[in-house]
């Protein structure tokens, strides 16, 4: 995201504009999603164990959800989901970067 933003400053100057595409917001949605998606999976695969989804998010006063919850140990990172969305925020970057350092080249019109 830092380097998303680093090429958004340097390609937007005050007399040309550099918006992000449709494309590229959905690469970077998608990847956003996924990250959140490998972060919890191990967590909910726990709670789901012992509670149903409606259980885990609301936000229950009950004291046994919380206490379980208390007891959770990461055990296992989905590597692969979190490398898929590592992927499509490359090629989000990568899309950007190259369709504006073109058009930067070209003479101006």
């Amino acid at each position: 995201m830092i380097v998303l933003a680093v090429l958004i400053t340097v390609f937007n100057s005050s007399q040309h504009k550099a918006p992000l595409r449709t494309s590229e917001w959905f690469l970077l949605i998608a990847g956003s999603v996924i990250t959140i998606i490998a972060y919890t999976s191990d967590y909910l695969i726990f709670m789901l164990q012992k509670f149903p989804m409606v259980k885990i998010i609301t936000i229950s006063p009950e004291v046994v959800v919380q206490e379980y919850a208390s007891g959770y140990v990461p055990d296992h990172f989905n590597w692969v989901l979190f490398s898929v969305a590592e992927i499509l925020f490359i090629a989000a970057l990568m899309t950007y970067s190259l369709r504006y350092r073109k058009k930067k080249r070209s003479p101006l019109k």
